[in-house]
């Protein structure tokens, strides 16, 4: 979302009259004079063993993640209704327009918590995240919703402190080896495991692109070129819309009509925005996150 949109839309979810001056911030941070609270003012959470502290310090979610981690747990974590809602409200009294917390897309796939927990219930602005000039893998909220934003912005940001385990970190993602280029041809599957986005590169590297099926026999041809293949599942050229949500095909941009998906699927989870053929599902389709490594179809 553009700057000058997140700054009419803070100003009209939170109908701030005016915004504390930095020396009122200040004053409110020398009153806790002992501990590591001295690093930003206490928020209430209502949540036993959880501990939030507003930063007025603007950077970047790097930095601000860095500065969480030293002095605290991490940027804060967000999970129920409730906790959202007494966090907010605080940030409100504050007269705080928007924050940065702990939501991020783990290795530009899904969206994950701090903690290494995936996102399973969203507080986002209608039609956000919209991933705006392809750059925003950061979360911000405002007024107690959510938007993705760059994560090079500068803003204010909030910290957590919990006191009741060990926060697990998000494991890495294993580094692929390389292996040379194969000619692509029709429905012929590569070995090599890829993200979706670079399956796709690797297709159109050979005047081709990941495998669409438009109709029963184009899913015949998909079925007989990845018989006897191992694993889970392959990608395929299909592909959800970031904000609209419709599922269409990349190679033309044509809408899905004939459709072959697994029982409950697409299940709507969100950030699982790409499309491949389960294996031992005789290639009925799946969705899953962008960035798993799976072998693909080229056409």
């Amino acid at each position: 979302m553009p700057a000058q949109m997140r700054v009419l839309l803070s100003l009209s979810l939170l109908f701030f009259e005016n915004v504390i001056p930095k020396s009122g911030i200040q004053a409110n941070l020398a009153v806790t004079t002992a501990g590591p609270s001295t690093k930003g003012i206490p928020i209430v959470s209502g949540t036993p063993g959880l501990e939030f502290f507003f930063v007025n310090q603007s950077t970047s979610w790097a930095t601000a993640q860095n500065y969480c981690r030293t002095h605290f747990t991490d940027l804060a974590v967000l999970k129920g209704e409730d906790m959202l809602n007494n966090v907010s409200s605080a940030l409100s009294r504050l007269k705080v327009p928007s924050v940065w917390f702990g939501l991020t897309r783990h290795n530009l796939t899904c969206w994950t918590w701090m903690d290494g927990t995936p996102l399973e219930v969203a507080n986002w602005i209608p039609g956000e995240p919209n991933n705006f000039n392809l750059c925003e893998e950061c979360a911000e909220m405002i007024g107690g919703k959510w938007n993705d934003n760059s994560c090079g912005g500068s803003l204010v940001f909030l910290c957590y402190r919990d006191n009741t385990s060990t926060t697990v970190k998000p494991p890495e993602t294993p580094a692929v080896p390389p292996s040379p280029p194969l000619p692509a041809t029709d429905g012929i599957t590569d070995p090599e495991m890829k993200s979706w986005p670079e399956a796709r590169r690797h297709c159109l590297s050979q005047q081709s692109d990941l495998f669409s099926v438009a109709n029963e026999t184009m899913q015949a041809a998909l079925i007989a070129a990845v018989r006897g293949l191992s694993g889970e599942a392959v990608w395929i050229g299909l592909r959800r819309h970031l904000m609209w949500e419709y599922w269409y095909w990349v190679d033309s941009e044509d809408l899905v009509h004939y459709t072959n998906w697994d029982n409950g699927k697409p299940n709507g989870t969100y950030g699982q925005l790409c499309g491949m053929a389960i294996l031992t599902k005789n290639s009925s389709w799946g969705s899953q996150c962008c960035g798993m490594k799976l072998r693909f179809v080229c056409q």
